[in-house]
């Protein structure tokens, strides 16, 4: 296998309670960290013994996910591609959030599958003014992953790339959810 860079749209967000409990960080300074990052308001909030979880609410996907793909599909290539159709035709078969979640998770087409073990620091600030770096786990529906790749000091360019993505904000809603990262 290998590492690559994998841009797609966050579906699960876990975060082990073990550092945010022994250094008093509340789930409240997670959500301002996380907030940074994306938006949070796309996730429903669960927790148990040893997580806090955040999953994607299945209705967020339901909005014109097809066509925010064809555009991306259409900026990363001038060629067509027919993997890039196939996935488009499948996920505009899908008419709910939760078969699109199945696709994913099927890893059927290349262009929209589930890669998992994504690692990322979110920068959670407390009252006192200390900062403390909180590792969060992403599960993600990648739509490019490319690679093989290897960086270092990476995170600048991710974010430019986030917000280039995030400028098609009032077209496709999708965006806030969109996370590019390097997979392990």
């Amino acid at each position: 296998m290998g590492t690559y860079l994998a841009t797609g749209i966050v579906q699960q967000i876990v975060i082990p309670k073990e550092k945010p409990l022994r250094y008093d960080i509340s789930v409240e300074m997670i959500i301002e960290g996380l907030r940074k990052e994306l938006d949070i308001n796309c996730y429903q909030y669960s927790e148990d013994a040893d997580d806090y979880i955040w999953k994607i609410n299945p209705k967020v996907l339901e909005c014109n996910l097809g066509d925010f793909l064809e555009a991306q599909f259409q900026m990363y290539t001038k060629k067509e591609c027919p993997y890039m159709k196939e996935t488009i035709v499948k996920v505009k078969e899908s008419t709910t959030g939760d078969q699109l979640l199945e696709l994913a998770e099927q890893s059927e087409v290349i262009n929209f599958q589930v890669v998992d073990c994504l690692y990322n620091h979110i920068n959670i600030v407390r009252p006192d003014g200390f900062d403390f770096n909180i590792v969060a786990h992403y599960k993600l529906i990648s739509f490019f992953l490319d690679g093989k790749i290897i960086m270092e000091c990476y995170g600048n360019i991710f974010n430019y790339f986030e917000k280039n993505i995030r400028l098609q904000r009032a077209q496709y809603p999708i965006v806030d959810c969109v996370k590019v990262m390097i997979t392990s």
